[in-house]
């Protein structure tokens, strides 16, 4: 499961680098503001990514999700990114519950002398 949650949050840190300059084009929003935010959130997913093991890691990465809908409110294409990536988010969470079910019901054949 690591492996698919980690690739979605490690795109997402990409869109959150691409956010900054189409966020700065919005005039209603402060630029300090912008710029702050965006890299306490590329801290935030970084962190996520060392927690991926636990349950904690999940849950942050699903509130990370929460707020990349939100950043619709700056930039209009991220409701959609936002929903896309939760989508993928949902979807690596419940294929990477498979495989590592499938992983532990594995067990090699030993010889036995």
């Amino acid at each position: 499961m690591r492996a698919l949650t980690s690739a979605v949050i490690s795109f997402e840190i990409l869109i959150l680098i691409l956010f900054i300059p189409a966020a700065l084009q919005n005039d209603a929003v402060d630029s300090n503001f912008i710029i702050y935010t965006s890299i306490v959130l590329i801290i935030f997913s970084v962190i996520i990514l060392g927690l991926l093991k636990k349950r904690i890691g999940l849950i942050l990465g699903s509130v990370l999700q929460a707020i990349l809908i939100g950043l619709g409110f700056f930039v209009n294409w991220m409701y959609i990114l936002g929903l896309i990536f939760l989508g993928l988010w949902v979807a690596s969470i419940k294929i990477g519950k498979k495989t590592d079910q499938m992983k532990s019901s594995f067990k090699p054949k030993t010889d036995s002398k």
